[in-house]
């Protein structure tokens, strides 16, 4: 017997607002801090200690030359990659002129460690640095970046990738795909086209975790991190 079917489009809105349940949920400073502090504090010898900077830097986009925030001179930046069980120190200098930040998008990591400025980890200053030190909790493909402003339209952003110990991969060969939608230097940069999106409607809630804005005929969403909220 056949049961009703769902449509991609249908799949999507229902996966979107499990999402957006989820993100409210976890914005609940309480709730969040009882969840990662759950995570037990980095033990053992670490595994890898990795150096990492957010500079300023120039990078070619097929021909073009931009000017893009981003880890090393690289964009996507270096991909982390570990095995779970793995304990990782990651320390982040902030070569930017402003504050940033890094979220380990996904890892289940000690709240302390998570990266989000006003909630769990304080901010990196510019000149600055501060130094991330947790165990890979589980296998899986995850990401990390800013979570302050608009830096991570602006190119923070690198791929981490735990690995299975028990289950060696199999294959030829692997590619690891980052996709964005780029504008910064080849058009408006985000915080241009987050204010115009502003001006056009007027919506966005400047204290909240997401500004949202529907500009008539722009069909656009655009999403900002608070520094006091957490996604």
């Amino acid at each position: 017997m056949s049961g009703p079917t769902l449509s991609r489009r249908g799949f999507l809105a229902l996966a979107l607002g499990a999402g957006a349940v989820a993100a409210l949920g976890g914005c609940k400073p309480s709730q969040r801090m009882s969840v990662a502090g759950s995570v037990a504090l980095p033990t053992g010898p670490v595994t890898q200690d990795i150096q990492m900077r957010a500079v300023l830097s120039q990078i070619d986009l097929a021909g073009q030359t931009a000017v893009a925030w981003t880890y090393g001179q690289e964009l996507p930046g270096r991909a982390i990659r570990a095995t779970a069980g793995d304990r990782l120190r990651i320390t982040v200098r902030n070569e930017l002129p402003e504050e940033t930040s890094v979220h380990w998008h996904g890892l289940a990591v000690p709240n302390a460690m998570d990266g989000v400025p006003g909630v769990t980890t304080p901010a990196v200053p510019p000149g600055e640095s501060f130094t991330y030190d947790f165990n890979v909790p589980v296998p899986g493909t995850h990401w990390f970046h800013p979570h302050t402003g608009l830096q991570l339209d602006t190119g923070l952003y690198a791929p981490f990738i735990v690995d299975d110990p028990n289950e060696p991969g199999v294959y030829d060969e692997e590619w690891v795909l980052v996709l964005d939608d780029w504008t910064q230097g080849v058009g408006p940069d985000p915080q241009q086209i987050f204010d115009g999106l502003v001006a056009a409607d007027g919506r966005a809630d400047p204290g909240g975790m997401m500004h949202g804005v529907w500009a008539p005929g722009v069909r656009a969403w655009t999403a900002v991190m608070s520094p006091t909220r957490c996604s």
